[in-house]
């Protein structure tokens, strides 16, 4: 379970499975802010990755990414039976080398300026967007935002990680980062939540805040320890 946080500047922030020969199985990623503001040089990749997955589910994120790389949320190569809904992104959600999942209520055309704070990797709501409030479909057993807010709090649940409540919570720091941690791994895939995965076929990895370059820091690998197999409430942020 990757639930709760906030990753920001980081080359693929979460990642599910690494190519064909490494899967995975179930997951939830939930109620995330993602935010990429670098627009140089960097291995950039997509906010959200999932590959040679099976029955995970990825709902109500927020994702903000600056740079050139084309893509929000990917799934590829022997993925079924995922769940994609609700994420609010900037850019698209795509299927490759051969992909499949179930998308519902996406919203992929966010603006910069809909966000209180990117750079900060506040990506709270500053008013009510029209398509996004109220615009999203029930899931089962996700009743509240990144804040802890009630979902729905409206009619309807929104779509993102923050359930818009009014101006003065979209201004607020999210309540959700307790933690903080620097990383500097070239991939995602270096860590699962029991560890490293192994690249043979049918293990199992995952990982959050894979940052630019190099192995990951002694104090990103301590923070993934920490957090063990449910990563809630961090602040992961990429060199």
């Amino acid at each position: 379970m990757i639930t709760d946080n906030l990753i920001l500047n980081c080359d693929r922030a979460i990642a599910f499975g690494s190519g064909a020969a490494s899967s995975h199985s179930g997951g939830l990623i939930q109620n995330n802010f993602i935010a990429d503001t670098r627009t140089g040089s960097h291995f950039a990749g997509p906010g959200i990755s999932l590959e040679s997955t099976t029955a995970a589910q990825v709902d109500n994120n927020t994702l903000y990414q600056a740079g050139t790389y084309n893509n929000s949320i990917e799934y590829s190569y022997i993925t079924t039976g995922c769940l994609i809904r609700n994420n609010l992104s900037n850019k698209p959600i795509v299927g490759l080398n051969g992909g499949t999942a179930n998308l519902a209520a996406n919203f992929v055309v966010a603006q910069p300026a809909w966000f209180a704070d990117p750079e900060a990797c506040n990506l709270h709501l500053l008013s009510a967007v029209n398509g996004v409030v109220d615009a999203g479909i029930p899931i089962a057993n996700l009743t509240t935002d990144i804040d802890g807010d009630a979902r729905p709090t409206g009619s309807f649940y929104d779509i993102g990680a923050d359930e818009y409540t009014g101006p003065a919570s979209s201004s607020a720091s999210s309540s959700s980062s307790s933690s903080s941690s620097s990383s500097s791994s070239s991939s995602s895939s270096s860590s699962s939540s029991s560890g490293t995965s192994s690249p043979s076929s049918g293990s199992t990895g995952s990982s959050s805040g894979g940052g630019g370059g190099g192995a990951p820091s002694i104090s990103y690998i301590a923070a993934l320890l920490l957090l063990g197999a449910t990563r809630r409430h961090g602040f992961f942020v990429g060199e």
